[in-house]
């Protein structure tokens, strides 16, 4: 079986984000690339589809491939939490830690 993870880019900063998560206890899946969106976490009260951004592509990629405007416009229209962020910051203001 292909190792997707291996192969597919994956933003250098996500590495920290998920050791974030881990270390809060926050369960997520880590999504296959090209899905629309990176990590799907799973809070108490639902899910949120994580989409990490490298911070050095905030000014060219912040409105995402287009798989993830996509992935952005169902889960809007479904009422899924769908998060852009860059940093472990952006995620805590988000979740309200």
């Amino acid at each position: 079986m292909r190792n997707y993870w291996k192969k597919g880019r994956r933003d250098d900063n996500e590495k920290v984000i998920k050791e974030y998560l881990t270390e809060k206890n926050i369960p997520f899946v880590m999504l296959y690339p090209s899905q629309g969106a990176d990590l799907l976490l799973l809070l108490e009260g639902g899910t949120v589809l994580l989409e990490v951004k490298n911070p050095s592509a905030l000014g060219r990629r912040r409105g995402g491939s287009e798989k993830e405007r996509e992935m952005k416009a169902l889960c809007l229209r479904l009422g899924i939490p769908y998060l852009i962020a860059s940093t472990v910051e952006e995620i805590e203001k988000f979740l309200e830690l």
